[in-house]
C-alpha cells in the first residue's frame, strides 16, 4: 500500500506517462510483458500458484512468504528502528552479510540500487566461503566497527547470541 501511495506520487511528480527506451532489449521485454499479462502470472504469484515456477507444490509454497514481507514487517518497524539507533549509537560503520546464493543476493542488490545512506552502514555481501575472499574482507573491515550478518535459509538456524 505504502509502495503503492508512493509510486502513485512519483508518477505525479513526472507527469503522467514515463517511457523508457532498452534498446535491443526493447522487443525482448515488450514479448515478457504480454507473457506476463496473458498467463496471469502476477495474480497467480499472488495467489500462491506454484505453478508459475513448478508442476508440483513442493521446494515452492514454503517459499513464498516474501510476498507478505509488507505487511508483516509493517508491525516490526519500531523494533527495527530500536536495532539501527543502538547500531548508530554504537558507531557501527560497516555490515558484511555472510550467506549464500538466494540467502546474499537481494541485499546485495539493494547495496548497488541504493547505495550508502549518509550516517548509516556500508554493506558488503560475503557469497563465498574462498578463504581469499574472506581475508581479504577480514583485512579491510574493523571487527569492533563491522556487524556481522548470517544470512541463511537452509532449514533451521541456530539460536543467535550478541557476541562482544
Amino acid at each position: 500500500m505504502i509502495i503503492d501511495q508512493k509510486g502513485e506520487a512519483k508518477m505525479k511528480d513526472l507527469g503522467k506517462t514515463v517511457e523508457y527506451n532498452l534498446g535491443t532489449y526493447q522487443r525482448s521485454v515488450e514479448n515478457a510483458l504480454v507473457e506476463l499479462k496473458d498467463n496471469k502470472i502476477i495474480s497467480r504469484i499472488w495467489a500462491h500458484d506454484h505453478t508459475v515456477w513448478k508442476p508440483e507444490p513442493r521446494d515452492i509454497t514454503n517459499r513464498l512468504g516474501w510476498l507478505h514481507s509488507p505487511e508483516i514487517m509493517a508491525d516490526n518497524i519500531q523494533r527495527i528502528e530500536i536495532v539501527v539507533d543502538e547500531v548508530r549509537k554504537n558507531n557501527y560503520t560497516n555490515a558484511l552479510l555472510l550467506g549464500m546464493g538466494g540467502s546474499s543476493l537481494a541485499p546485495e542488490v539493494f547495496r548497488k540500487t541504493f547505495g550508502v545512506r549518509k550516517g548509516y552502514l556500508d554493506c558488503a555481501v560475503l557469497d563465498s566461503t574462498d578463504p581469499g575472499s574472506v581475508l581479504t574482507y577480514a583485512e579491510e573491515l574493523d571487527p569492533q566497527r563491522t556487524l556481522f550478518i548470517v544470512s541463511t535459509k537452509s532449514g533451521t538456524n541456530p539460536k543467535y547470541e550478541r557476541v562482544e
